[in-house]
């Protein structure tokens, strides 16, 4: 693998079989992890929350130590739409969890990458749709629906 982009592509490609193959074999995967490209080769790391650290001080902490070329971190995670209107009450006595058992939310997986230098970005989201227990599929939001003005 000689760049940064055929990096991003192969660990994208790469992920998403593995969630498949995972969900075929009736395991569950692990919702978060990284890929770490450095001289030609590539750390893969799931990211387990098992500290009172969150994932994102785990990834930063990971990248400052591990000073690769660039990174992917995936990421599942739970979506709904409310209206600006609804919002207060639909957050009123949320808690941890809430959005996940919520029946209207959706599955998303977020892929976020960057090269360290910063002339290489990532950003892709697919929603995932399971058509029954052991199969996984993800359909591409639009790029030009994701925004360049998010943090």
């Amino acid at each position: 693998m000689d760049n940064i982009q055929e990096f991003f592509k192969k660990a994208v490609d790469t992920h998403l079989d593995f969630l498949k193959q995972t969900v075929a074999a009736g395991e569950t995967p692990i919702p978060i992890w990284v890929m770490l490209f450095k001289n030609n080769t590539i750390d893969i790391v799931a990211v387990i929350n098992d500290t009172n650290q969150s994932p994102q001080q785990k990834i930063g902490y990971m990248i400052m130590q591990k000073s690769p070329d660039a990174y992917v971190v995936f990421a599942e995670a739970y979506s709904k739409t409310v209206t600006k209107e609804s919002f207060a009450d639909y957050m009123k006595n949320k808690k941890y969890g809430d959005l996940e058992n919520d029946p209207e939310r959706k599955e998303c997986l977020t892929v976020s990458g960057k090269s360290i230098d910063g002339k290489h970005k990532l950003e892709r989201l697919f929603w995932i749709k399971r058509p029954d227990k052991y199969s996984i599929d993800f359909i591409e939001e639009d790029q030009t629906k994701l925004s360049d003005n998010l943090p």
